[in-house]
């Protein structure tokens, strides 16, 4: 089948391609990528990965490729949706450079950056998705980029990516029935205007670094890290630290000795509607 149109997919330096064909391939590309950070100038680089996504008029069929390798071949948008999402997160994170890549979600109000580091599962898109509810402007669950001698986060815009164990959760927030919710045997995709229709992306100063550590049974903690803890546990959010100079070391020692860093450990939402409230209310205070 013959491929008649390209996305190039530009961030933190890195370029993926996607070639696709036809509409339900074109429906999936648009969902997934509408906010993406845009190409600017990088057109003149070749990707450096090329993945390419097929529908079939007849059979309903999606099939998706990297280079020569069978990724997803089925009749399930979102299943397929999910999974060309994580490649194109991957690869361009893998490719990054010209700054520091974190394996975190972000969010801004009033131009000030809130940093949600966590590995997958540590609730940081719930976390997001309860915020941008409370008025905050989403940025992303996934990927977030520093440039090399900022402390402004650029974000991979994308909709969130629940877990099939967060359905019940975001259900009781909004209708399931919205258009911009994509569901799969393995989770949701949900743009971030299903929970605040006047979402505005932006490149905010990081004011607020939280780490979400989520437990259905965890007593509720918000603490005050130091730096050297900050700095080792950014660290361990840190995905391009090969691509970068001296591994990110004094990089991200500088960010986490120029911002506040907390530990929150929670069990449910209504725990945070003082605590956290307070937290975040205290970025827009002069300092």
């Amino acid at each position: 089948m013959s491929l008649f149109q390209r996305r190039v997919i530009a961030f933190a330096g890195s370029l993926v391609a996607i070639d696709y064909d036809g509409i339900p391939a074109a429906a999936i590309i648009d969902f997934l990528f509408e906010a993406a950070p845009p190409l600017e100038v990088q057109l003149d680089r070749e990707p450096q990965v090329t993945l390419s996504l097929q529908a079939s008029a007849e059979t309903a069929e999606l099939i998706l490729y990297r280079d020569n390798l069978l990724l997803y071949r089925g009749n399930s948008p979102a299943s397929c949706a999910e999974l060309l999402l994580g490649e194109t997160c991957h690869w361009l994170a893998f490719h990054s450079s010209g700054g520091l890549v974190f394996h975190a979600a972000a969010l801004a109000r009033q131009e000030h950056g809130v940093l949600l580091p966590g590995n997958s599962g540590s609730g940081k898109t719930t976390l997001a998705a309860w915020l941008t509810i409370h008025g905050f402007d989403y940025l992303t669950d996934e990927l977030v980029w520093v440039p090399q001698d900022s402390s402004k986060l650029h974000s991979f815009t994308r909709p969130l990516n629940f877990k099939l164990a967060a359905r019940s959760l975001w259900r009781s927030w909004q209708q399931a029935s919205s258009p911009g919710v994509w569901s799969g045997p393995q989770g949701d995709l949900i743009a971030p205007t299903v929970f605040n229709s006047t979402n505005r992306v932006s490149t905010p100063q990081i004011d607020l670094i939280i780490f979400p550590s989520y437990a259905p049974n965890a007593t509720f903690t918000l603490q005050q890290l130091p730096p050297a803890q900050a700095g080792l546990k950014l660290m361990q959010c840190l995905v391009n630290a090969r691509n970068v100079p001296e591994y990110g070391l004094r990089t991200v020692a500088q960010l986490a000795r120029q911002t506040p860093a907390y530990l929150l450990n929670y069990a449910g939402f209504e725990q945070l509607d003082t605590h956290l409230q307070a937290l975040v209310d205290s970025i827009h205070e002069p300092k």
